[in-house]
């Protein structure tokens, strides 16, 4: 998914709903992309909305205390940081079965900022996602 435009109040806190990921996943079907062939992919991101940098999903839910099942947001001194949490994440993948997309996945790593938690953390993104999706993690 693209990343919402710098500093954009609204865009940050639009970025990680439904109607969102809908628009991109129609444009793309639109211009002629096969929809089995995309990849919904979720950022591990948490967007600000102001001039305060960024923060990873990790972040979001231990420095924050962010709830991981809640609607993706979180407000430190005035400012807003917007995220995919459990919640926002399993509508992704209902999303992608609507429209037959090839699959979702989970967009981190390049540094601590960006990592989930452990798969095993039952407050992890890659948890929620596999248990929507009926697998088992132990």
């Amino acid at each position: 998914m693209p990343w919402p435009a710098f500093r954009d109040p609204k865009a940050a806190e639009n970025f990680n709903t439904d109607r969102f990921a809908e628009d991109l996943i129609k444009n793309a079907v639109k211009v002629g992309l096969n929809p089995n062939k995309l990849i919904l992919v979720v950022p591990l991101l948490a967007r600000s909305d102001s001039e305060s940098s960024d923060i990873g999903y990790s972040n979001a839910i231990y420095d924050l205390g962010a709830d991981p099942r809640g609607n993706g947001s979180a407000f430190l001194n005035g400012t807003g940081y917007f995220f995919f949490s459990q919640t926002r994440a399993i509508e992704k993948v209902a999303l992608a079965k609507k429209y037959g997309l090839h699959g979702i996945g989970l967009e981190g790593g390049e540094s601590f900022e960006s990592e989930d938690l452990y798969p095993w953390d039952a407050n992890s993104l890659f948890h929620a996602i596999a248990l929507s999706s009926g697998r088992r993690l132990t």
